[in-house]
């Protein structure tokens, strides 16, 4: 809707003033916000100590990665989790977990 309203009003500027040259220029540079929340070993252990439920390894260590996306979709801001911006990304080595959430936005550059 930005850029037809920017288009409009650019073809209103060349119409009005036809020696002018108008451009249109962006002053927004794409950034990522992100945060990590790391699980060990010992993270497992004690979840579950606490929760019966989960029996292996595996599946406490399933348990804490869906607890770890909670978290840190609580840690972002609560508008940008309703407009779907956020992505996961989980990657493990032999014993430990990261869960990452990241958020593509627009920063505005100074000129």
């Amino acid at each position: 809707m930005r850029k037809r309203i920017a288009r409009a009003i650019l073809k209103i500027a060349r119409w009005i003033d036809t020696d002018a040259d108008y451009v249109p220029v962006n002053h927004y540079e794409p950034r990522q916000i992100g945060i990590c929340y790391h699980i060990s070993k010992k993270d497992v252990r004690t979840y579950r100590a606490q929760h019966p439920e989960c029996r292996s390894h595996r599946s406490g260590l399933l348990c804490l990665v869906e607890d770890a996306k909670n978290v840190v979709l609580m840690s972002i801001m609560k508008g940008i989790r309703e407009k779907g911006l956020v992505e996961y990304d989980v990657s493990k080595s032999f014993w430990t977990a990261d869960v990452t959430g990241k958020v593509n936005i627009y920063v505005k550059s100074h000129v």
